[in-house]
């Protein structure tokens, strides 16, 4: 069954971030449980790590969650206004950050990414910008720079390529912006819509190995697929409670065998899906009807 289904002991309330590590484990920031959940890949749980509350270790709504090189798992303890730092075995490790607007401060945090240094990048979401720490927390730089050029507004959703360019969703600009490691804006992509490559508050995005880029459309209940140079490949899912469709999904995360894998927020479960692509891009209508547009096959845990 999917994780989340009525039977499942997962009991998911409000799932919004979705990470795996290297043996495939997936890792569940279980927003309104204010705990991470830790599935098996077959979606069995293997761990549940943290309650409501400000201590080590406890949360409150935690939005987003990612894994470091050495396993640990970094999380956007959003109503916390910090993020924590946990060990592969859910020891807490450190936690990182206050309310405010200065360096290393954040104002409900709602994404982090991790690099392969081990850097961590944090979308503080109303301060309007992201910052990026030092694995140790220390804080190194912050986006936009304070120049001419496109602003964020709530960004929400982060990934990082194997080269150090940083992907966001900017969410209330209906786009995403895409920087250099070393903060320059390199591109910009979508607005607001429901044609392909439009978006109506996007939110978590991640990257496959040949570096295209998902993003959970979620206004528009579907998960879209770009190119590495933004053009719009594929595009997954509908309203809906049937496997495959979504009901504001917010997390999405992809294993080494490209599969798909959604926090499906509004229905209280994760899905796992197979990429099917059944038409070729160019084909893609601005609305795509069931059975016309590529299917995500969803798959039972």
């Amino acid at each position: 069954m999917l994780a989340g289904a009525p039977g499942s002991p997962a009991q998911l309330r409000f799932p919004s971030g979705i990470a795996l590590d290297s043996q495939g484990n997936i890792y569940v920031a279980d927003q309104g449980n204010h705990r991470v959940l830790k599935l098996s890949p077959r979606g069995e749980v293997l761990a549940s790590w943290g309650s409501y509350g400000s201590g080590p270790g406890e949360f409150d709504r935690p939005f987003s969650l990612a894994v470091d090189p050495q396993g640990s798992i970094v999380v956007a303890d959003t109503n916390n206004d910090r993020v924590q730092k946990l060990s592969a075995s859910g020891v807490p490790l450190a936690a990182w950050g206050s309310r405010g607007a200065g360096p290393g401060q954040f104002d409900q945090p709602e994404a982090v990414a991790v690099d392969r240094h081990g850097d961590i990048y944090v979308a503080d979401t109303h301060n309007h910008r992201v910052q990026k720490l030092a694995s140790w927390g220390q804080p190194l730089a912050q986006w936009p720079l304070p120049n001419p050029g496109p602003r964020l507004s709530s960004p929400a959703g982060l990934a990082v390529d194997r080269y150090g360019s940083l992907f966001v969703s900017d969410w209330i600009n209906d786009r995403i912006l895409k920087f250099t490691p070393s903060g320059q804006v390199l591109a910009r992509w979508g607005r607001e819509g429901e044609r392909p490559g439009q978006f109506e508050i996007p939110f978590g995005v991640a990257l496959d190995a040949a570096g295209n880029l998902y993003v959970a459309d979620w206004g528009n209940q579907r998960i879209q697929e770009l190119s590495p140079t933004g053009e719009p490949l594929a595009q997954w899912g509908g309203p809906g409670t049937a496997p495959g469709e979504f009901h504001d999904p917010q997390g999405v995360a992809l294993d080494v065998q490209g599969n798909l894998y959604v926090a499906d927020a509004g229905n209280n479960r994760v899905q796992k899906g197979t990429l099917v692509t059944a038409l070729p891009s160019a084909t893609l209508s601005p609305a795509a009807r069931a059975g016309d547009a590529p299917r995500l096959d969803a798959a039972a845990w």
